[in-house]
């Protein structure tokens, strides 16, 4: 796969929440991920496969995981699978499906603009996380063995945090240290988030060998959108 297409599904957390696509309309820059820069470019993720690792699941059935004809009407199949490593089955929620469609929107009818930084990539949705919120680093293993050897994922966001209060994020937990592993070896690109808007970072936000991002939490009326990335 080419370093230029690779290069572009580094652009994680442009954000396309209107008709204006905000997120994708400030990337460019020194600033951004210039994420619409490389969409000019005619890179939009055709052929990548994409994981999350999610407390719940996405809907996989929505409007923006389906190509579309020439009038923005659904066509063929979703882009978005889930998958379920907790055992207590697929439960779908609109969080992990605001991170699906973050990646790999494909617009609508009403929302032609609205697409994700991979528009052309197929994104696979793994829970592992139960319904007593216990997590287990054996689930996070199977789900990151079937993203990367069945499922031909390069690219892994990660979809939540421990909070430090839980595990220390010093980089040396045994959480941090199995992602990195993943990286490390099956050659991934890890996504990650740093806590939001938390006084500490959190795990797995510590890792070596991943993209740290975090979320914003302020008042101003689309504020969030404007800054997008």
């Amino acid at each position: 796969m080419g370093s230029r297409r690779w290069g572009f599904l580094l652009c994680f957390l442009a954000l396309a929440a209107s008709c204006k696509v905000f997120g994708l309309a400030e990337s460019v820059g020194s600033a951004g991920t210039n994420a619409k820069a490389v969409h000019q470019l005619g890179e939009k993720g055709d052929g990548v496969n994409v994981g999350i690792l999610t407390q719940d699941n996405l809907y996989d059935q929505h409007w923006a995981f389906f190509d579309k004809d020439a009038n923005g009407n659904n066509t063929g199949s979703t882009h978005a699978f889930n998958l379920d490593f907790s055992g207590h089955g697929i439960d779908k929620w609109i969080h992990d499906t605001w991170m699906g469609g973050i990646i790999a929107s494909r617009g609508s009818v009403s929302h032609p603009n609205d697409i994700g930084v991979a528009p052309g990539c197929d994104v696979y949705c793994a829970r592992v996380i139960n319904d007593a919120c216990q997590i287990s680093t054996t689930w996070i293993e199977n789900a990151l063995d079937d993203l990367t050897n069945n499922k031909g994922c390069r690219v892994i966001s990660i979809g939540f945090a421990l909070i430090p209060a839980q595990v220390p994020p010093d980089g040396q937990s045994k959480w941090t240290l199995l992602a990195d592993y993943y990286a490390e070896e099956k050659n991934v690109v890890f996504v990650l988030g740093s806590g939001n808007s938390g006084n500490d970072i959190a795990v797995f936000g510590d890792m070596y060998n991943g993209i740290v991002v975090g979320g914003l939490a302020v008042s101003e009326s689309n504020f969030y959108d404007r800054v997008g990335s």
